[in-house]
């Protein structure tokens, strides 16, 4: 038994608009909605409501399809959603002093209480470089909590070289940075792969614990000896 019905909303002071479907299944006690979610900026969102507070690194107009299971108290159990990146700005306090430019990607993620979220990034365009990430988030002990285990697979592409130290935070690997920023020039990195772990504190936005392992391949570039 149970009841279904068409959503036509808008959320919050912001005004995320958001169109669909839904249906409160008794038996199990949940409310299920998949709904279109229409022009929102999700750093915004984030600071309405705590459990999307992991988007506020994304400063950038989103929209798309949300699929969610919420409780009796509208509290959310599990997400998922594919949403469209419009231009604005990547705020990664932990490794930039300033934002990173966006111009366009694809953000598709599920999430769920209590076992953390999968957020990939695709066809992720900073302004000639692409690239491809996947964010891997969850709570230590099984819990929503304020340290969160961090696990980052990605691979940027059609980066130049001379370009390299401004994507290349300090924080990660400093004397090999500081080697190839007095090194290399001209160029171009066809691929560079990152995979990066940590404990991010949700309170700070450090970053601890970190382990880094990484490889490019470059092409036409000069070396100083």
């Amino acid at each position: 038994m149970g009841l279904a019905g068409n959503l036509d909303l808008v959320l919050g002071e912001g005004g995320v608009p958001l169109a669909g479907d839904a249906v409160w299944i008794k038996s199990t006690q949940r409310l299920d909605v998949d709904v279109s979610v229409g022009t929102v900026l999700p750093a915004a969102l984030a600071t309405k409501l705590p459990e999307f507070e992991m988007l506020k690194a994304l400063a950038a107009p989103v929209s798309g399809s949300m699929r969610a299971t919420l409780s009796t108290d509208l509290t959310p159990r599990d997400a998922e959603a594919q949403l469209d990146i419009g231009a604005g700005g990547l705020s990664l306090p932990a490794f930039y002093a300033n934002p990173l430019a966006v111009y366009g990607g694809i953000l598709s993620g599920t999430w769920s209480r209590g076992a953390g979220a999968v957020v990939t990034a695709s066809n992720l365009d900073l302004g000639g470089p692409l690239a491809e990430a996947t964010l891997t988030l969850q709570s230590r002990d099984g819990t929503d909590a304020d340290l969160l285990a961090v696990d980052l697979a990605a691979v940027v592409s059609g980066l130049p070289v001379d370009a390299l130290p401004d994507y290349w935070p300090e924080s990660l690997a400093g004397n090999a940075r500081r080697w190839v920023d007095l090194n290399l020039s001209a160029g171009m990195v066809d691929t560079a792969d990152l995979a990066l772990s940590g404990v991010l504190s949700l309170e700070t936005g450090t970053l601890d614990d970190v382990a880094l392992e990484g490889e490019g391949r470059f092409r036409d570039v000069t070396v100083r000896y």
